[in-house]
């Protein structure tokens, strides 16, 4: 065999080698992508790149991955629980005022809000707040604290 022909040959056995190896990274990236789009759905990768005015208020405080603050409907609903005392100091359950004030603030929230939730107790109603796009909806449950549910209306 001259040199020509084991150049033409080792090229013409690489060249397959690297289609081959082009399409099994082209077919995993494909099956991550759809295995990704199963598991999260078109809404679930929509919130990933696009946060919601509540997810974008947690990320701002710090608190996008905190137990205290549940995340639901595509990040539309927002769930918090704490006790709240008559003196203004919030404390001991699940978020901490400045953790809850912190978001209100980012949500734009009006400020007598604050004040409200406060002034809540065991025997009141349901209390709920319109504000912008947000409603706040909040009762005092007395052994659980306050619950209180922001929604994305």
């Amino acid at each position: 065999m001259t040199a020509t022909n084991t150049a033409q040959r080792s090229s013409s056995v690489r060249l397959p080698i690297l289609f081959c190896a082009a399409g099994l990274l082209v077919g995993a990236v494909a099956s991550t992508l759809m295995l990704t789009l199963a598991y999260y759905g078109v809404s679930g990768i929509r919130s990933m790149l696009m946060p919601s005015p509540m997810q974008s208020s947690l990320i701002a405080c710090g608190k996008l991955a905190h137990p205290s603050f549940v995340l639901e409907s595509n990040g539309t609903v927002l769930l918090t629980s704490f006790f709240a005392s008559g003196d203004g100091r919030w404390h001991g359950h699940d978020a901490r005022y400045e953790d809850v004030t912190c978001i209100l603030g980012e949500l734009d929230a009006p400020a007598e809000l604050y004040d409200r939730i406060l002034a809540t107790r065991p025997s009141d109603p349901i209390q709920t707040v319109q504000w912008q796009e947000f409603s706040a909806e909040w009762d005092d449950a007395h052994h659980a604290g306050v619950i209180l549910t922001i929604t994305e209306r």
